[in-house]
């Protein structure tokens, strides 16, 4: 590559207070050039202390250099309060070639922007990414991002899964960077979608005859939710933006896809032999029971099996019920219930 493009680091953040510090000192430490560097960081009328460090880091970044030797930094509103509207906002923006998107729950590398930039140019794909590493804070948070890493929780995607991490073209990756003018040609990000708004736009990609590329150079950390609770209505979003994404691209579904679902329709249906008093109720229970219980088990001994992660065995098989039933259940909602898809209804 004679000259390097221009980078723009697009950050939507709504209620960051927690990590947002932390985020900014890993994008602003970027090692790429720059005067080929800005930030724009899309605030969805955050109300937790979000703007008040976003605006002391705008204020230091503005008295230590002047905008000559480091990055520009600023911040726009997103009225939409939506990761997919923040992002659109902040690319229409953007003065950089190339869009390299951070979200507020992840700490990339310094290298991060060079790597995306080398392995566009490398792979010729339209999009880049690299693996998602989770992390946690606690013993609950710390269980939730190994048990979020296994193939037992979450199939063979890509770019969670580390036994995958290799540079291969893949259907999507982590946060994602991106030329703008793909980005454009291809119409934004979907605005209709509240969660899954990645998957989305690399698949309009795909379609048109695009790629994808993963690297595992591009390094980042992702801070997964910190109780059980936050992470059931995460991942019932995540499968309820699925079931709506199905509903207009059959053709996208995977078997990793299917089988939550799958598994939450034959439990439920067990149930209802069982109430009923059908004769095939309580058998047809049993067995699908022990059948998943089987599963728990292989699961979580293969999860846990290094001698460091022995000692989130109690809690690793209830992570795994939490992630396939939350997330089995909000693909049928999303498949049959569309009067829930107001974005109102559900902020980041």
């Amino acid at each position: 590559m004679t000259e390097l493009p221009t980078v723009t680091i697009t950050i939507p953040v709504l209620n960051e207070a927690t990590y947002i510090g932390s985020v900014l000192d890993a994008v602003l430490a970027q090692d790429y050039p720059q005067d080929k560097l800005e930030v724009i960081l899309a605030d969805g009328m955050s109300t937790d202390g979000t703007q008040e460090i976003i605006q002391r880091y705008v204020r230091q970044q503005a008295e230590a250099n002047g905008w000559r030797t480091g990055p520009y930094l600023t911040v726009i509103n997103n009225p939409g309060r939506i990761v997919s509207t923040g992002l659109n906002t902040a690319i229409r923006e953007a003065r950089g070639d190339v869009i390299v998107r951070v979200d507020a729950h992840t700490i990339i590398e310094q290298d991060y922007v060079r790597q995306c930039v080398a392995a566009l140019e490398q792979s010729g794909a339209d999009g880049v990414g690299g693996p998602m590493m989770a992390v946690g804070a606690g013993y609950t948070a710390e269980a939730i991002a190994l048990a979020s890493s296994s193939p037992f929780g979450i199939g063979n995607s890509v770019y969670r899964t580390s036994r995958y991490f290799r540079e291969r073209f893949v259907e999507t990756t982590h946060m994602g960077a991106y030329r703008k003018g793909t980005l454009f040609k291809v119409g934004l990000f979907n605005e209709h979608f509240v969660r899954h708004q990645d998957y989305e736009l690399d698949y309009r990609i795909r379609q048109g005859g695009g790629s994808i590329f993963l690297s595992p150079y591009i390094r980042s950390h992702y801070f997964v939710r910190g109780s059980l609770q936050k992470l059931w209505r995460q991942y019932f979003q995540y499968g309820f933006w699925k079931g709506k994404f199905l509903r207009e691209s059959a053709s996208s579904l995977k078997w990793r896809h299917a089988v939550p679902p799958l598994f939450v329709l034959a439990l439920a249906a067990t149930i209802i032999l069982a109430l009923a008093g059908s004769p095939l109720g309580l058998p047809s229970l049993f067995m699908t029971g022990a059948l998943y219980l089987l599963f728990l088990l292989l699961g979580t001994a293969a999860t846990c099996a290094k001698k460091e992660c022995l000692k989130y065995l109690p809690i690793t098989p209830i992570i795994f019920v939490c992630l396939h039933l939350s997330w089995g259940l909000g693909v049928w909602f999303g498949l049959f219930l569309p009067e829930l898809l107001s974005p109102k209804r559900w902020p980041r």
